[in-house]
């Protein structure tokens, strides 16, 4: 049997939870197996489709079996509740009166879960912020808790020579911060318009929702004469959707119901690193620093 009639899969466990060993991949009746990390995760070729217990915390993905292009060379990422383990804004409502706080909240979860349009929302959101001084979206930008594998993730794709985007609904202040510390190469966010240190409640210029998500990603890549079988891109909310479709690989990072339907792969268990280990790295190639 030829490698393109086969089932390429990789597996990647929670070690918090479990781990995975010869003997348990054995069950799959692989034609192959490579570890690419001793008992976290391992890369197999079967004849025919696996299913792996639901009891058990580990991310399956079915990866293609022949890629000349495996190590993606761009890397596309959502900011909030992906590479930072947090919404900004409602991290900053936290700030404010219990009840905005409240509103807030609910507005961010409709709109994440596509119940509601997210430009609208978007707005809704950033008139609750009127009067409020510009220093403090600053300071938590710089607090805002970085998700496990993130910098991994970020570092290493860099190191092969991969052109990492932060694309993020969110706004330039944080987007400009967390550009900076992980090292992204450039960054998309929403401007808030601001006067003497204060926010107004209202944006400037063009609302970054999910189809403008994908359109950058088609800008960068006619920059550089690439294809979508060149990138990857993970995110977790409605609007990433679109990020999706431009990218060979995308994944639901603890997705929404809507955005795992669209995405070709799911993190359900395990942190961003698994991104790395879908591509084919092994732990000698990857520069961990989480």
């Amino acid at each position: 049997m030829s490698n393109a009639n086969a089932h390429r899969y990789v597996i990647v466990a929670n070690t918090d939870k479990c781990s995975i060993d010869d003997k348990w991949v054995e069950q799959f009746k692989p034609l192959g197996k490579g570890w690419l990390s001793k008992n976290k995760a391992c890369e197999i070729i079967t004849r025919d489709p696996i299913e792996v217990p639901k009891d058990m915390a580990v991310d399956v993905f079915e990866v293609d079996p022949l890629d000349d292009n495996r190590k993606k060379m761009f890397l596309f990422c959502d900011m909030d509740s992906t590479i930072v383990s947090e919404e900004t804004l409602d991290r900053l409502a936290l700030n404010l009166d219990p009840e905005v706080a409240r509103r807030i909240a609910e507005i961010t979860d409709q709109a994440m879960r596509g119940k509601l349009n997210y430009k609208d929302s978007l707005k809704k959101r950033v008139a609750e912020l009127k009067g409020l001084k510009i220093e403090m979206l600053e300071e938590i930008a710089n607090d805002l808790p970085i998700s496990k594998g993130a910098n991994t993730l970020i570092k290493t794709m860099k190191r092969n020579g991969a052109y990492c985007v932060l694309i993020s609904g969110g706004f330039t202040h944080v987007t400009e911060t967390l550009a900076n510390k992980l090292g992204f190469d450039e960054h998309h966010g929403n401007h808030l318009i601001v006067r003497d240190n204060t926010i107004q409640g209202e944006l400037s210029g063009k609302i970054q929702d999910g189809e403008e998500k994908g359109r950058i990603i088609r800008r960068v890549l006619a920059r550089f004469g690439r294809e979508e079988d060149q990138a990857i891109a993970v995110g977790d909310g409605a609007n990433d959707r679109f990020m999706m479709q431009y990218c060979n690989m995308g994944f639901a990072y603890y997705g929404k119901d809507i955005l795992k339907e669209a995405a070709r792969f799911q993190i359900n268990h395990t942190d961003l690193t698994s991104l790395l280990y879908a591509q084919g790295f092994r732990d000698d190639e990857i520069v961990f620093c989480d």
